[in-house]
């Protein structure tokens, strides 16, 4: 009575589905596991932060209405450069040269550009004026 490699082949499928099955379902566990950990780690994470927030809460201090009227005044105008000027920067001035360099230079380029398109409407028209004659 032998076997034969069918039987074998069938007798090898039907061992290994279950053993993957328990094998998989072990990976599973392993993963609810480790969520669960890492759960219960930022959960405590969380208590941590809360638990300094409130120590922490006693040391903020409220602005009062004339050093916020203060502060808007300084970022809202229009001579704001972005930086809190220090008590030996002087006045705030418009900290702006490049915009207005680059502006001016697009106005030049412009005027240079529409100059040269008439002179060369200039030079065409008297190229067909001459190709009439």
């Amino acid at each position: 009575m032998g076997i034969d490699t069918t039987s074998l082949w069938l007798i090898c499928v039907s061992v290994c589905a279950p053993i993957a099955a328990v094998v998989g379902f072990a990976i599973q566990l392993r993963t609810v596991k480790k969520l669960r950990l890492e759960n219960e780690k930022l959960f405590l994470e969380i208590e941590s932060l809360r638990k300094k927030q409130k120590e922490s809460g006693n040391r903020l201090i409220t602005p009062t209405t004339d050093e916020v009227i203060k502060y808007n005044d300084a970022l809202f105008s229009r001579k704001w450069t972005g930086v809190n000027p220090g008590p030996d920067d002087g006045p705030i001035e418009n900290n702006r040269p490049f915009i207005t360099a680059a502006i001016q230079f697009a106005f030049y380029f412009l005027v240079a550009t529409f100059i040269f398109y008439v002179f060369f409407d200039i030079y065409r028209l008297m190229v067909w004026l001459w190709s009439l004659f």
